[in-house]
């Protein structure tokens, strides 16, 4: 392995956390940030908390990926790290994306 690959997901896996446990109030500068969530805090919580939990997945499977393959090379390793942090980022937005169509939650 080159460098330290797996800097990225550690990184990713604790800056969801706080997102998951609902303790970061709607703001400019850290979570998930789109247009529908201006003015709805219920949903800045619920796409957060759902952005979290999908960070969580992706930093651990980055991590197991490169667990499990410690013999990878450049670019490889970069990939196994980071390519499921960006599917995680884009299943987020289509949800996201789906949870403001659906229009508010009930209760």
């Amino acid at each position: 392995m080159s460098g330290h690959p797996g800097f990225p997901d550690v990184i990713c896996l604790l800056a969801a956390l706080p997102l998951v446990a609902g303790l970061v109030p709607p703001n400019p500068h850290y979570g998930m940030h789109t247009r529908r969530r201006h003015g709805d805090e219920s949903h800045w919580y619920r796409i957060n908390r759902i952005g979290g939990i999908l960070l969580i997945l992706a930093s651990a499977t980055g991590l197991a990926g490169l667990h499990a393959y410690p013999e990878l090379a450049f670019p490889w390793d970069i990939a196994v790290s980071i390519v499921p942090l960006f599917v995680a980022l884009a299943v987020t937005l289509l949800l996201d994306y789906l949870i403001w169509r659906a229009g508010p939650a009930d209760g």
